[in-house]
């Protein structure tokens, strides 16, 4: 499962974008939304052309890379941020493994 990612320089991603799946402090109100200590259920929302799609992209940045499945591979076209100074985006993929059973 994953736990934590973070993206920088992919995009409209400058600086470092962190979502940490383990944090789930905050979410008394939504219990339904955690499940084996990680935040299972997120909803982001926000004006047009600030990431939210460009996120969803990085998320799965991943499956693009480690299997032939790229479902929409004219999105990753424009893949580095215009204003960051080097040639590579970065990301991290944190991973806890489980047993299955």
């Amino acid at each position: 499962m994953l736990t934590r990612f973070e993206v920088t320089g992919f995009k409209n991603f400058k600086s470092k974008i962190v979502l940490d799946f383990t944090d789930v402090r905050d979410y008394q109100f939504g219990a339904d939304c955690i499940k084996d200590q990680l935040l299972n259920k997120i909803i982001f929302y926000g004006k047009n052309a600030v990431g939210k799609s460009n996120l969803g992209l990085a998320l799965f940045d991943v499956t693009t890379h480690l299997t032939e499945k790229n479902v929409t591979p004219g999105l990753y076209d424009y893949y580095l941020n215009a204003d960051e100074k080097t040639d590579y985006a970065e990301f991290r993929y944190d991973f806890r493994l489980t047993r299955q059973r």
